[in-house]
């Protein structure tokens, strides 16, 4: 069994929802290309040391326990910071 960090987890739903792949299984047949380096660049984000991606439900699983709510108050965050940036540049 694998054990992932909340800040790779939170990191991965964040990535998805900023490449707007569409769904999880299309993100994970076109995320795990190694010459991506998708999951070294998550690991140096969140501050982990994961040696794998997550399968797809698992994103799914932490989202229902961390619970919806604190998951959108995070994307909204992220959102407005990102819309900050792109007004200043």
């Amino acid at each position: 069994m694998v054990v992932y960090h909340r800040r790779f987890l939170c990191w991965w739903g964040l990535l998805l929802f900023g490449l707007g792949l569409g769904s999880r299984r299309s993100a994970d047949n076109d995320l795990r290309d190694l010459e991506l380096a998708i999951l070294h660049n998550l690991n140096r984000l969140a501050g982990t040391q994961q040696d794998c991606l997550l399968v797809t439900k698992t994103l799914d699983h932490f989202i229902g326990h961390a619970g919806s709510p604190a998951f959108a108050k995070l994307l909204h965050q992220h959102t407005q910071r990102l819309i900050r940036m792109w007004r200043t540049a």
